[in-house]
């Protein structure tokens, strides 16, 4: 095959033709692929007139007489379009409406974190306690041996620092039992809003529910 340009008079000028190519080229349009353009909401979107999974939809467009592009997300249900009875929704509309709540879930995680810190340092602390005792048995029976103490004075002694031993193994014991989730999802004192919302959304939201008239339903875990 050869190709041989301008041998018929043109539809459109090339000029026209290459400026209309370059805005396609910045201008994406369609659902996601991989986890790159994966959305904040992935599998939580629900549509309330059929129950299906909401499809998300992120597009790019050049703004008219501008080099700026903006970014358009949201969220449509694949068999109410189907059926001409569309249902879709903006990302920036299920944003707006779950801000309000951040300020609250960072309170209890910050508490969380403070809760396991506290309980870490306290088995730290009983580890420690129990360390020192040990040494302890070792050092009064040292004193023993060597006769520095009497036989009375040494079990008396010996008794004593193994009834308070006894006490923090007990005390250890109870705090192993306890459950307490150490993971950390995120930093609660860091100033990052992104990792705090995805945070929330992960650990509180079970579903969303949209419906065709707007109506935005958070069913929360």
């Amino acid at each position: 095959w050869k190709i041989i340009p301008s041998t018929h008079e043109a539809i459109i000028s090339r000029e026209v033709f290459d400026k209309v190519k370059r805005i396609k080229e910045k201008r994406s349009f369609g659902g996601y692929t991989g986890n790159k353009n994966r959305s904040i909401f992935s599998d939580k979107i629900f549509c309330k007139e059929c129950g299906r999974h909401m499809s998300f939809r992120s597009d790019s467009r050049q703004k008219k007489n501008s080099d700026k592009i903006c970014k358009y997300k949201s969220y449509y249900c694949n068999l109410c379009k189907a059926e001409k009875t569309p249902n879709n929704i903006k990302e920036k509309d299920i944003i707006e409406l779950i801000k309000p709540k951040l300020k609250d879930f960072k309170i209890q995680k910050t508490l969380k974190e403070e809760r396991v810190i506290e309980h870490k340092n306290v088995k730290e602390d009983i580890l420690k306690e129990i360390s020192i005792l040990n040494s302890s048995l070792q050092i009064i029976y040292e004193n023993y041996k060597k006769k520095n103490i009497s036989k009375d004075e040494y079990l008396k002694e010996k008794n004593l620092i193994r009834d308070k031993k006894l006490l923090l193994e007990n005390k250890l014991e109870e705090l192993k039992s306890e459950k307490i989730d150490s993971k950390k999802e995120f930093d609660a004192n860091s100033s990052d809003e992104n990792s705090l919302f995805k945070a929330y959304v992960d650990d509180s939201i079970d579903k969303i529910i949209v419906s065709r008239t707007g109506e935005i339903e958070i069913v929360e875990k």
